[in-house]
């Protein structure tokens, strides 16, 4: 798909101009206060625009370019879509390590809390 798209040199028409589809990587998802450049309004205007043919006019070269250019914006988008997923649950996941590593030491106080003082000192001298 990306490969058919390089050769073609294949642009996408946005409300800012003509995308380079590498450019595609930096585009925002959805537009952000009303700004309408965005993954999401490029896709919209795409399936307008594929819409706008007629049954017969399907095998048209220029239909078949639409079709490539929706199909690489769906794959950006659901890419992207992983990488946040993924992003989202490493932070999760370094939360609960970080809340696991709490609980470890408060279990490791409340023993010491439970040791005689002879042997808070003994562990105390060891340890300087």
């Amino acid at each position: 798909m990306f490969e058919k798209a390089s050769k073609l040199k294949l642009r996408l028409k946005s409300n800012r101009g003509l995308v380079k589809v590498e450019d595609l990587w930096d585009i925002p998802a959805k537009g952000q206060n009303g700004d309408e450049f965005s993954l999401s309004h490029i896709k919209k205007n795409i399936r307008r625009r594929l819409r706008d043919f007629d049954e017969d006019e399907v095998d048209n070269s220029e239909y078949k370019i639409l079709e490539l250019s929706l199909g690489i914006v769906n794959h950006v988008i659901e890419k992207r879509l992983e990488e946040s997923e993924a992003k989202t649950e490493a932070i999760l996941n370094k939360q609960k390590v970080a809340k696991i590593d709490r609980l470890i030491e408060q279990k490791k106080d409340g023993k010491l809390e439970e040791l005689s003082v002879d042997d808070l000192e003994k562990i105390r001298a060891d340890l300087v």
